[in-house]
């Protein structure tokens, strides 16, 4: 075989082998995934979940298993692909991030993330995922106005919708 041939070849063989380990690459880091998968966690191990407001920087938590399954209910058919960002959401200025932080039972962060309207932002991972789709509109607001109020009326609110107020 001529040396000309044997370059073209090695040329096309590198070539193939390159596009094909990029594909892959670039294939695996780009499929959806569910939000458990992504962040790190299963709902049944959730045992407290910590809100924090960006706008108003005040924080609540409860540890009701009700809410906790009604809040992680909101991602439930979410998946998540992950985003290329030029800014971290925080760095945004707007005020709007909405940090959520799950605890298993012994009291140890599980995940950690920022909410905003189609994204989430993963803080263990300082990385941002956009939702399949979007959370229905003001589906985090009941559980933004939770930072707003006193833990007095939060007991009263949750007495009236579950029945028995949270233990403090």
């Amino acid at each position: 075989m001529k040396p000309a041939k044997i370059i073209l070849i090695s040329v096309i063989s590198t070539l193939f082998v390159v596009s094909a380990a990029a594909f892959i690459v670039f294939t695996v880091w780009n499929t959806p995934k569910s939000m458990e998968q992504t962040l790190g966690y299963k709902p049944n191990q959730v045992a407290k979940i910590v809100f924090f407001n960006g706008e108003s920087g005040l924080s609540a938590e409860t540890e009701n298993p009700e809410e906790i399954k009604e809040f992680l209910s909101l991602f439930r058919d979410k998946n998540l692909t992950r985003k290329e960002s030029p800014f971290r959401p925080s760095e945004s200025g707007d005020g709007s991030r909405f940090n959520v932080q799950l605890y298993n039972a012994a009291g140890k962060v599980i995940s950690s993330f920022q909410c905003f309207d189609n994204e989430i932002w993963d803080d263990k991972k300082d990385q941002i995922y956009i939702m399949s789709n979007s959370l229905p509109e003001g589906a985090l607001d009941s559980w933004k106005e939770r930072t707003h109020i006193s833990q007095e009326d939060r007991a009263r609110i949750e007495e009236e919708r579950y029945g028995t107020p949270t233990p403090e």
